[in-house]
C-alpha cells in the first residue's frame, strides 16, 4: 500500500524565528543572542535554559517493538508515527516534538540515550515500545531532571481514572459498591488496573471503586492464580484486585459489573460477536469503554446503542463509527506534558496525573461523548492548568 502523500521530507520542520539576511544579522545572531545566552545558561541553568530550544522540545522516542494495531514495526517505520504525535503536540500544547527511532530494544541501552538528551530537551515521550520493557523503562526514566511520560501507558491511567469519575459523579452511586472490569492486554491493562486500585492511596479522599477486576489472556487475576510469575505487575495486581476472587465466565462477570474497559487482544474477545454478547450482559445503566487497536475496532452497527447510562453519559463509548480510540490519548498528553514543562517538573508523580484525569471529567462533552472533544478549545489547556497546579503543590520543581 503506498502513502497517499509522498512528499520528501514528511510532515514536519524546523522553522528559524531569526531573520539571516546579511552580515549584520548574522553577527547578531552568532555574538549576541548565542554567545550572550550559551553564557547566562552556563552561570544560571535553571533559568537561563527558559530562552533556549530546550524550554519548548520535547523528545519523543520509540524503537518500533509494539505499535497499536501494527505491530513490531521497527525504529524506522515508526517515526511517522511519532512525526503525528509530534504534530499533535505542536497544534494543541505548542510543543516542538523531535522524533526519535532508536535502533535498539536493549532497555540499557535505551536508557543511556533518554538519559544523554535531557540537556537539549525539556521532556521525554515514549511511545510504542513493548509492554514488558516500556513499564520497567518508564520507572527508571522518572529521575531523569526532566519530566518522562510513557504515552500508552500514562494515557491509559488517566482516560481510566477520569471515565470512573465522570462515571461516578453522574450514576450518584458511592464508589464501593461498583466494579470496575479492565479486560485485554499490553501495557495499558496494568496501568489503567494501577490507576484505579491505588487511588485512594495517592490522593486521600477520592473514591476508588469497590472491586476492580482485572482479565488477561488466561482469564482473571485472583490471589494464588498458579501461572503468574512472581514477582511480576500481574501478580502484584492478583493480590489487591478481584476481592471476591472470582474465576468464572466472562458474561457471567459482566452481570455483575458497572463500567467495563476493553482492550482487546484476548483470543475469546477476538470471536466475531463477542463484544456485542458483552454488552448484551452488562447491566442497566453500566458503561462500556471499546479501545481495541485499529485493526479489530468495531464496524458500524456490530454494537447497539442502547438507553443512555445518564441523561449526560453514553452507554457505548466511542461510538462504532467515531475516530479510531487512539486519538483519544491526544486529549490528554499535550496538556499533561505542557503542565509539566511550563511548572518546570522535575518528573510527573501519580498526583499530576489525577489532576489531568480530574480536568479531563469535568470539562463538559456531547451527549454521544464521554469527554469533551479533542478540538474543544478549553480542553488541553484545562488539563495543563491542573497539572502545573498539582506539580507546584507537590513541590516538583
Amino acid at each position: 500500500m503506498q502513502p497517499r502523500e509522498t512528499r520528501r521530507g514528511g510532515r514536519i520542520e524546523v522553522r528559524s524565528r531569526s531573520l539571516l539576511r546579511n552580515h549584520r544579522e548574522l553577527r547578531q545572531l552568532l555574538r549576541e543572542y548565542s554567545l550572550e545566552r550559551s553564557m547566562a545558561i552556563m552561570h544560571d541553568p535553571h533559568s537561563g535554559q527558559a530562552g533556549s530550544l530546550k524550554a519548548n522540545s520535547v523528545a519523543i522516542l520509540s524503537d518500533g517493538s509494539e505499535v497499536r494495531g501494527l505491530g513490531a514495526i521497527g525504529p524506522i517505520a515508526v517515526v511517522p508515527w511519532l512525526e503525528s504525535t509530534a504534530i499533535l503536540l505542536k497544534r494543541f500544547a505548542h510543543l516542538d516534538g523531535w522524533p526519535l527511532g532508536i535502533r535498539s530494544q536493549n532497555n540499557e541501552e535505551i536508557l543511556q540515550v533518554a538519559r544523554s538528551l535531557t540537556g537539549g530537551f525539556g521532556a521525554v515521550l515514549l511511545q510504542g515500545i513493548a509492554s514488558e520493557r516500556a513499564l520497567e523503562l518508564s520507572e527508571r526514566l522518572q529521575f531523569t531532571g526532566i519530566p518522562v511520560m510513557h504515552l500508552e501507558q500514562s494515557c491509559a491511567s488517566v482516560l481510566a481514572m477520569a471515565a470512573w469519575f465522570r462515571y461516578l459523579y453522574f450514576s450518584k452511586q458511592p464508589g464501593h459498591n461498583l466494579r470496575v472490569v479492565v479486560e485485554g492486554k499490553g501495557c495499558e491493562l496494568p496501568a489503567m488496573a494501577r490507576s484505579l486500585l491505588y487511588l485512594e492511596r495517592d490522593q486521600p479522599g477520592l473514591q476508588p471503586p469497590g472491586d476492580v477486576v482485572v482479565i488477561d489472556e488466561a482469564g482473571c487475576l485472583y490471589p494464588g492464580r498458579a501461572d503468574l510469575v512472581q514477582p511480576s505487575v500481574l501478580a502484584e495486581l492478583a493480590a489487591v484486585s478481584n476481592r471476591t476472587r472470582f474465576q468464572g465466565d466472562a458474561l457471567e462477570l459482566a452481570r455483575q459489573s458497572n463500567v467495563w474497559i476493553h482492550l482487546g487482544g484476548r483470543a475469546e474477545s477476538a470471536e466475531p460477536g463477542w463484544l456485542a454478547r458483552l454488552q448484551q450482559n452488562l447491566p442497566a445503566g453500566s458503561l462500556l469503554i471499546d479501545l481495541r487497536d485499529i485493526s479489530t475496532a468495531a464496524e458500524p452497527g456490530e454494537l447497539a446503542q442502547a438507553t443512555p447510562t445518564t441523561a449526560a453519559l453514553p452507554t457505548l463509548w466511542p461510538a462504532p463509527d467515531e475516530t479510531w480510540p487512539a486519538t483519544l490519548a491526544a486529549r490528554i498528553y499535550p496538556g499533561v506534558i505542557a503542565g509539566s514543562m511550563r511548572a518546570g517538573a522535575v518528573r510527573i508523580n501519580d498526583r499530576m496525573y489525577i489532576a489531568a484525569a480530574q480536568a479531563l471529567a469535568r470539562l463538559p462533552a456531547a451527549p454521544a461523548d464521554l469527554f469533551a472533544d479533542l478540538f474543544a478549545e478549553q480542553l488541553h489547556t484545562s488539563i495543563a492548568d491542573a497539572v502545573f497546579r498539582a506539580a507546584t503543590q507537590s513541590q516538583l520543581l
